[in-house]
């Protein structure tokens, strides 16, 4: 027994930093790598995932895997060890029952579906990218079926993202959450100060919010939301993002734009997820040093960027030195109330918080709707602006600005855009519940971060993965995934802000 543990770890361990090994080259990618290396680093990270992939299927792993799994062994095992061989007994078993012929065709249809989403993006122009996604919907439908014939695909598909969740209950709280923000956002949309919002937005805008200076408040941030400065790095990128290289070592990137809360919020959200990851207890190691779905992961950045860097509190503290940086004549109200502006458009990445949940919430639908035979991939464009011009009241003029603007569906991500909202539902659970607990506002007022670091380590970022998310929001807060908390914390929010009834 004691050399099938050990084995194991063997094996737990290489496969973890192998993985680390191909994410540091991903994050050299986007931050360092000279353009011309594109090509031999794409052979690089091939090499690598083909090794990580030989070695996750080796049939000494499969067997000390599946020898734990026997009930002899099994019911020997501690709570932490039953689950590690539950993670890769059941990882395992989803990948040996897609044949290698079935995962090359794929893996092949995904590289060409997205340059062509690129191509069809660039041109504005659905059809050039409409037959690559009627393969890709074709094809994970298939796969859905190899892995689990008697479960909805949609569920297959949940799986690899939000382990035990089921589309249904998204569906429940997606409809409940869908009709609370429509009367919220008709409420909004009436009154005083919605109607006056574009002079102030159009009066902070004409201000310039220097670069560099933008880059201080992005460092200042992250060191007061991370307390070790020897464990992570924060550099720039296209696109911001983290990744973990090792224990010790978490790569954050942010990004700069005009608009001054830009980096600002990219920076604080990705410190969220960062200290996610740093705060994992270290005894967890190998497959179990992660989170169990990407909504709980998301819940982590969404309570301090909505809950913390959106809050009325934070600013009456942090407003003086955010003037003094960039030296505008702006009041703290005008100010706060600029960057909690609710503005329905067409992107998804720029939404305001009010009416983010929309647009995930539009994916979902036509998700579910494309795997349950309801929609033909060729009807996708018309069905999304109408979506669009329901819920948010906006008409999109070009494929680019609707259906085409996000990748995930080339990469044959299907499953993946609910975890935006469910992470920011158990991120309105936490912060409910924080406000009881501690009187979180009165910390983020005092800019001390330490109570909150430590609750969120204790509660939730020690599990890692050794139970599902839900489990882990349930031992934290008493409550399971629900939309309600959402729409009490946007309701309460925004009739203070546009002073509706």
């Amino acid at each position: 027994m004691k050399e099938l543990l050990k084995k194991l770890d063997y094996y737990d361990e290489r496969l973890f930093y192998l993985r680390g090994s191909i994410a540091l080259l991903d994050w050299d990618r986007a931050v360092n790598m000279p353009k011309k290396a594109s090509f031999q680093r794409a052979k690089q990270n091939s090499i690598l995932a083909e090794e990580y992939h030989k070695l996750f299927l080796n049939k000494e792993l499969k067997s000390i895997v599946k020898k734990l799994k026997e009930k002899e062994y099994y019911d020997k095992l501690n709570f932490f060890y039953k689950r590690k061989v539950d993670v890769f007994f059941k990882e395992i078993s989803k990948a040996e029952k897609l044949p290698l012929k079935f995962v090359k065709e794929l893996s092949e249809l995904e590289s060409i579906s997205q340059s062509k989403w690129e191509e069809a993006k660039e041109k504005s122009d659905f059809k050039i990218f409409q037959p690559y996604l009627e393969k890709l919907v074709k094809k994970y439908k298939e796969k859905a079926n190899l892995i689990d014939k008697k479960s909805h695909p949609y569920n297959v598909f949940l799986d690899d993202y939000e382990e035990g969740m089921d589309y249904k209950k998204i569906k429940k709280e997606f409809e409940i959450l869908k009709k609370g923000l429509m009367e919220l956002l008709k409420k909004i949309r009436s009154s005083k100060k919605y109607k006056e919002q574009k002079k102030l937005k159009n009066k902070i805008l004409k201000h310039n919010f220097d670069f560099e200076k933008q880059k201080e408040l992005s460092f200042d941030i992250s060191n007061k939301i991370l307390d070790n400065k020897d464990r992570w790095i924060l550099k720039e990128s296209v696109h911001p993002f983290t990744t973990t290289i090792s224990e010790d070592d978490v790569r954050i990137t942010t990004a700069f734009k005009k608009h001054p809360m830009f980096s600002f919020s990219a920076t604080v959200h990705e410190s969220g997820h960062a200290l996610f990851e740093l705060q994992f207890d270290r005894k967890l190691k190998g497959i179990l040093f992660d989170s169990p779905s990407l909504g709980l992961h998301e819940s982590q950045s969404r309570f301090w960027e909505n809950h913390v860097s959106l809050n009325k509190y934070f600013w009456d503290s942090y407003f003086k030195f955010f003037k003094k940086k960039f030296n505008f004549d702006f009041s703290k109200k005008e100010w706060y109330e600029f960057i909690n502006i609710v503005e329905p458009g067409f992107i998804r990445i720029e939404a305001d918080e009010v009416t983010y949940p929309f647009h995930v919430i539009i994916r979902f639908e036509l998700e579910l709707e494309l795997f349950e035979g309801k929609l033909k991939v060729k009807d996708l464009p018309k069905r999304w602006n109408e979506k669009y011009e329901e819920y948010l009241g906006v008409k999109v003029k070009k494929d680019s600005l609707g259906v085409l603007q996000d990748v995930h569906w080339s990469m044959g991500s299907f499953g993946y855009f609910p975890t935006y909202v469910i992470g920011t539902m158990y991120a309105a659970t936490i912060y409910k519940y924080l406000q009881k607990k501690m009187n979180v506002d009165e910390n983020i007022k005092n800019l001390n971060f330490e109570k909150i670091r430590v609750w969120l380590k204790n509660n939730i970022h020690k599990y890692g993965r050794l139970y599902n998310a839900e489990e882990i929001i349930y031992k934290a807060t008493k409550k399971k995934l629900n939309s309600k908390d959402l729409l009490d914390y946007l309701e309460e929010k925004y009739k203070k802000i546009y002073g509706f009834k």
